[in-house]
């Protein structure tokens, strides 16, 4: 007899797989885009220094949010597997 698996089930999975992934991103976007510009904005007294700062923080705030989403949403998964 198949096992059937829930919708909502199958979309914690989902989401719990590309958490992590756009956790990945995010960290590529702050180190190697954001970060970088920043610096650069900075040093040369631009006035867009600010609005890339906010970027800047934005993005670290919604990668800190996938941090804790990924365990959680581990958690559920496998309580669901029972």
């Amino acid at each position: 007899m198949p096992h059937s698996v829930s919708p909502s089930s199958t979309t914690t999975v989902r989401v719990g797989t590309g958490s992590p992934a756009s956790s990945v991103a995010a960290e590529v976007l702050v180190f190697f885009v954001l970060g970088p510009r920043l610096q650069r904005d900075l040093r040369a007294g631009a006035p867009t220094a600010p609005v890339t700062r906010r970027r800047l923080v934005v993005v670290g705030w919604l990668n800190f949010g996938l941090t804790i989403a990924v365990p959680v949403l581990g958690a559920v998964v496998l309580s669901t597997l029972d």
